[in-house]
C-alpha cells in the first residue's frame, strides 16, 4: 500500500465522524468478519470523540465479534453500540446484537441463518427483531476474490416510538420479507481488500414495500492485526415513517483489531 494513500485514509478516518450503518434490516457483517480460515477468531473496534467550548460533544461506540469456523460449521456473534450527545441532547443512540450460523455443503454452497435485535433512535426504532434463513452460492472466485448471491426468508417485528409518529401510523408491525443479497470482495495490494454488499428485502404481501441497501468498503491493513476501514453506505426504505427520509447516505470509518 502506497504510504501517501495510507496517510490519506488515516486523515479521512479522523476527519469524518464514524457512524454505523445499522439502519438497514440485516446487519452487514461481511466487513466485520475475519478471513474464512478454520479457527477461533475475534474482532474488536472502538471509537470516542469529545469536544467542549462552543459545542459540547461526546461520542463513543464500538463493535465486538466472536466466531468459530470449522470444516462445515461457522457460528458468529456480533454486538455493538453508537452513542452521541451534543449540548447534552442525544443525537444518536443505536445498539445491536447479531447471531449468524452457516453450514457449508461445499466451497461454493452453504446455508445462512441469523437472529438480530437492534434499536435505532434516529429511525424512531425502539426495537427491531429479525429471524431468517436461506441459501448462499458462490458464483465466482476462490479464497481471495469472490462473488456470491443468496436468497431466503425472514420474519421482522418492529416497535416504533409512538411519540414520533403521525396519528394513524402503526407503531407495531410484523411482516415476512425475502432476504436477498449479493456479496463481492477481493484483494487490493498486500493485506488490503475491497468489500461490497447489496441487500434487497421486499415484503411478501406486497413488493411495493421494500428495503434496499448497499455498501462499498475498503479495508486497509495497518499492521498484522489492525485494520482501517472506510465504507460508503446507502439505504432506501420505500415506506419510511412520516418525518423520515426514504434514503440515507453515509460514510463510516474506524479501526478493527483482529485476534486469530
Amino acid at each position: 500500500m502506497n504510504k501517501r494513500l495510507l496517510f490519506l485514509l488515516l486523515g479521512s478516518a479522523l476527519a469524518w465522524p464514524p457512524s454505523q450503518g445499522w439502519s438497514q434490516a440485516i446487519l452487514n457483517v461481511e466487513a466485520l468478519q475475519a478471513d474464512e480460515t478454520e479457527a477461533v477468531h475475534a474482532e474488536v473496534s472502538g471509537r470516542i470523540r469529545w469536544a467542549s467550548g462552543n459545542t459540547d460533544l461526546f461520542q463513543f461506540g464500538g463493535d465486538l465479534g466472536l466466531g468459530v469456523l470449522g470444516e462445515r460449521h461457522w457460528i458468529r456473534v456480533y454486538a455493538g453500540l453508537e452513542h452521541l450527545e451534543k449540548n447534552e441532547k442525544n443525537i444518536l443512540d443505536n445498539r445491536y446484537v447479531h447471531i449468524r450460523y452457516n453450514y457449508r455443503f461445499s466451497d461454493r454452497f452453504r446455508t445462512f441463518h441469523f437472529f438480530q435485535l437492534q434499536a435505532n433512535e434516529n429511525l424512531f426504532l425502539n426495537r427491531r427483531l429479525l429471524l431468517g434463513t436461506g441459501l448462499r452460492y458462490r458464483l465466482l472466485g476462490g479464497a481471495e476474490t469472490r462473488l456470491e448471491v443468496g436468497s431466503g426468508l425472514m420474519f421482522e417485528a418492529e416497535r416504533l416510538d409512538e411519540g414520533k409518529l403521525d396519528p394513524g401510523e402503526e407503531a407495531d408491525t410484523e411482516v415476512f420479507r425475502m432476504a436477498n443479497l449479493i456479496v463481492g470482495s477481493g484483494p487490493i495490494g498486500e493485506g488490503n481488500r475491497w468489500v461490497t454488499v447489496v441487500y434487497y428485502q421486499p415484503n411478501l404481501k406486497g413488493f411495493e414495500d421494500y428495503r434496499l441497501s448497499g455498501e462499498l468498503g475498503l479495508v486497509v491493513r495497518v499492521v498484522s492485526s489492525l485494520d482501517l476501514s472506510v465504507t460508503l453506505t446507502w439505504r432506501h426504505d420505500s415506506r419510511a415513517p412520516s418525518g423520515l427520509d426514504e434514503d440515507d447516505v453515509g460514510l463510516r470509518t474506524g479501526f478493527t483489531y483482529h485476534i486469530r
